[in-house]
């Protein structure tokens, strides 16, 4: 007991860097956050997907005059007309492949938030190893 009173101040001492979170805990908490949520994801396929059935309804014909002296646009042709001529479901297609890129990317922000924190990790013991492997290098002063 004779050590008592110097290890109660130690502890004292030690209690609020024992209370800090771990930095890489803090890290991978700050990525999650970072990341979208799959309610964002889909709200950005929504938006996505909007503008592009507005992109359809822009008339082309005076682009594709530019393009191509000799082409002959119907009136008030759009995107649209010009991409539904050879793919009547081209529509569809789009907005499926807008779904479905969403539903991918849903996928690839979970393993973004596993893997992340491990690369930061890594990149951090491969800073410190050339750290200790050049420590004792002469100095170019």
């Amino acid at each position: 007991m004779r050590f008592a009173p110097l290890f109660l101040p130690l502890l004292a001492l030690a209690a609020p860097a024992a209370a800090q979170p771990d930095r890489d805990d803090v890290m991978e908490r700050d990525i999650a956050r970072a990341l979208p949520s799959p309610g964002e994801l889909a709200a950005t396929g929504d938006l996505l997907s909007r503008i592009m059935g507005a992109m359809l309804d822009v008339e082309i014909g005076g682009v594709m005059q530019a393009i191509d002296p000799a082409a002959r646009p119907r009136p008030g042709e759009t995107l649209g007309d010009l991409a539904r001529r050879d793919d009547p479901y081209f529509e569809e297609r789009m907005h499926h492949s807008v779904g479905a890129t969403i539903e991918t990317m849903d996928d690839v922000m979970a393993d973004v938030a596993i893997l992340a924190p491990r690369l930061l990790r890594s990149l951090d013991d491969f800073s410190r190893n050339i750290e200790d492997a050049t420590r004792d290098l002469p100095s170019r002063r």
